[in-house]
């Protein structure tokens, strides 16, 4: 399957961000095509429905929809900020779930499934933001894998070495969250 995985952070050395590569390498080995993108290089205005209707949706936030609508299923790790999801990601979604510029109004969520992880310093792992951002992207109408990992305790060595990163317990979580979803992937295309 074709699977776009980001994170809803924009930070550089964000955990989010080498939570959803780590899982990314692990589906790619799993013989999945994934697109890996990184929120930062996606710099999106702010959603307003006067300024997409005066000027039209922006160039960038067109090739992020683009992206999206290609992918047949998401991987998702949203970072929790104040006990919910960022800005960033919320954003991103608000956006791509509008009309594209050419007019076709097909959902790029639709039906596609999404599995989602977090990854923070905090004890809890992000848990209230995943739980969160099922909402939302449930409500969109992706499909949410009933798997979802929220990593605690993430700090600038945790994800510095992958072969270490993969035997720790929270790394041994993401490989089988990632191997699961493969099945579930497969068992959706069947389906579809």
């Amino acid at each position: 399957m074709n699977i776009v995985a980001f994170s809803g952070s924009a930070r550089k050395e964000s955990y989010n961000q080498q939570a959803v590569t780590f899982i990314a390498q692990e589906l790619q080995e799993l013989g999945h095509e994934v697109q890996l993108l990184a929120m930062a290089d996606f710099v999106l205005p702010l959603f307003n429905q006067d300024v997409e209707a005066s000027d039209g949706m922006p160039e960038i936030v067109a090739s992020l929809r683009e992206q999206f609508a290609q992918a047949e299923a998401f991987v998702i790790a949203t970072p929790e900020y104040n006990g919910s999801f960022t800005s960033v990601l919320k954003n991103a979604l608000d956006w791509c779930s509008r009309p594209a510029p050419n007019g076709n109004s097909d959902s790029v969520y639709r039906d596609k499934p999404v599995a989602l992880v977090s990854a923070s310093p905090g004890r809890m792992g992000g848990m209230r933001s995943l739980y969160q951002t099922r909402y939302l992207v449930e409500n969109l109408g992706m499909v949410g894998f009933p798997g979802m990992h929220g990593i605690g305790g993430c700090d600038a060595e945790t994800f510095k070495d992958r072969a270490s990163f993969a035997e720790t317990r929270d790394g041994k979580a993401l490989r089988k969250l990632a191997s699961d979803y493969n099945g579930f992937m497969k068992k959706f295309a069947i389906a579809d």
